[in-house]
């Protein structure tokens, strides 16, 4: 909270605790300065910005006798305060603390809501985050967050179990009007999923997620899901997935005008521009990009940096130019990646080495996910674990590719595409059709299963491993058992773009 909304609301508690109580407090020695003063010196500290200087005076406060004949509307409040400063000094625990005393007492503002938020999403406690998030009233009152914040809080309600909370959590988003004022960022696959969570008992709610949408991969997503057939046939044009590319790519490439100190602009226009079939000017963009080495070029470059040379990768690997490629990737899974190891640019690192045909080099860059120190999530450890296996299928590696395919197996709820991928590499177009099958079968997973089923058009040059894997997923397609479960859960298509992602299997 900003030091002009903290003088404010200590302005309110200090005319709220200007009535005295009708009780009388027992009588005890005389303290150096009365409440009214202290609560005084707590207003102009916080009007300077100085939490540090306010909370010792508001833990005095809190032992006071006399404070708890004030109204509760005053207790309350102060409590709240103590807990933005709290949380604002990196307390987490002693900030949840005084804001659940506050909603004991008197019921939280929604400045201590958002706070409440924060410190369940970071102190452990993700389900008091969404009811705190339920609760908010504003319309404005998620301005005070980034998206950031909720993708975070998405991914850690990400687990099966925990799909409920992740739908209310989407609610109370949908019924505020959350839309991001980030440039270059979208809550669009969000929106999808929420759509889908709630299609069967709520289609008009479903209707109203998905008009926010624009990013063409959701709208896909949703063209795709025989559930939303009504909805594209009344809207073709918005569902037309190449006029979406496109209107991405324009209006991105505003943002980047407007935005010339983001490096998130070029790494977002060159992936619209790959989308697109447009490689080469992909790696014009990145290349006058990262040209610029002049000091403060890029404000974000901290994190954008990594995801630029990735990107700058995947277009060389589009164009055929694959060493150049790998060199690039390398050069990003060196960079931190938010302040501790890499494990995203590693990752891919090891895919684009698959695809050009380099298993041995893929499995010397997995090994470092070894060391404790370099920790992936269960999520990331399905990728690691499946490009894996297919450096031991490319290998002949037989026994080592049993016993990953076995794990795989054992995790495939973690990542269940990380999975049918590694059944793909190692040859095995049964367990891919079951895999694939399952997926169909489930609500939460089909968007995912039919987009990669379906047929995109190919990159000006397709790397060796990828014909490959493309050959095998034909074989899948085709079976009529897959064939039966894809008219079960919507269609596939021929889809006029390019993917961009290879995790999208």
């Amino acid at each position: 909270m900003s030091a002009r909304r903290l003088a404010a609301v200590c302005a309110a508690v200090l005319a709220l605790a200007a009535g005295s109580a009708s009780a009388t407090p027992t009588p005890q020695p005389a303290p150096e300065l009365s409440l009214d003063e202290q609560l005084q010196q707590i207003f102009e500290h916080l009007k300077a910005d100085r939490c540090e200087a306010a909370l010792p005076l508001m833990r005095q406060v809190f032992t006071r006798r006399e404070f708890l004949q004030k109204p509760v509307a005053a207790q309350g409040v102060t409590y709240e305060m103590a807990g933005l400063c709290e949380m604002r000094e990196g307390r987490i625990e002693a900030a949840d603390e005084l804001l659940a005393k506050a909603d004991k007492v008197a019921g939280l503002h929604d400045f201590g809501l958002q706070a409440r938020v924060l410190t369940g999403l970071y102190g452990g406690h993700v389900d008091q985050a969404v009811a705190a998030l339920e609760r908010l009233q504003a319309p404005d009152a998620l301005k005070a967050f980034k998206l950031e914040l909720f993708q975070d809080l998405k991914q850690t309600l990400a687990a099966r179990e925990k799909a409920d909370l992740r739908q209310r959590m989407l609610a109370a988003l949908d019924r505020l009007d959350f839309a991001p004022d980030e440039p270059f960022e979208t809550f669009d696959a969000a929106w999808a999923e929420y759509a889908r969570m709630i299609v069967d008992q709520n289609p008009a709610g479903a209707a109203r997620a998905a008009a926010r949408i624009s990013d063409p991969g959701p709208l896909l997503e949703l063209r795709l899901d025989k559930r939303f057939a009504a909805l594209v046939d009344a809207e073709p044009a918005r569902f037309d997935l190449r006029a979406a590319a496109e209107r991405k790519l324009a209006a991105d490439r505003a943002a980047m005008a407007a935005n010339p100190k983001l490096l998130a602009g070029p790494h977002t226009v060159a992936s619209d521009l790959r989308v697109l079939g447009r490689a080469d000017e992909a790696l014009a963009v990145l290349d006058a990009a990262l040209a610029r080495t002049e000091p403060n070029a890029w404000t974000d470059a901290g994190d954008q940096l990594r995801w630029a040379r990735n990107e700058r990768a995947y277009a060389l690997l589009a164009l055929g130019r694959f060493d150049e490629a790998v060199a690039a990737l390398r050069q990003g899974a060196d960079l931190d990646e938010h302040g501790t190891l890499n494990v995203s640019q590693v990752i891919n690192l090891a895919e684009v080495q698959l695809q050009v045909g380099r298993p041995e080099a893929a499995l010397e860059t997995l090994a470092v996910f070894e060391a404790p120190e370099r920790r992936a999530s269960a999520y990331g450890v399905m990728w690691v674990k499946s490009g894996q296996a297919c450096a031991y299928a490319a290998l002949g590696r037989k026994a080592e590719l049993r016993m990953t395919l076995t794990w795989l197996a054992a995790h495939a709820d973690d990542n269940p595409a990380a999975h049918t991928r590694a059944l793909l590499c190692a040859g095995d177009v049964d367990g891919a059709a079951a895999s694939y099958k399952r997926r169909l079968a489930d609500p939460e997973q089909r968007a995912d299963a039919l987009a990669a089923l379906s047929q995109f058009d190919p990159p000006p040059v397709t790397a060796p491993g990828v014909k490959a894997a493309a050959e095998r997923l034909a074989q899948v397609r085709a079976r009529p058992d897959v064939q039966a479960a894809i008219a079960k859960a919507g269609r596939v298509e021929r889809v006029p773009l390019v993917s961009v992602y290879w995790g999208d299997i």
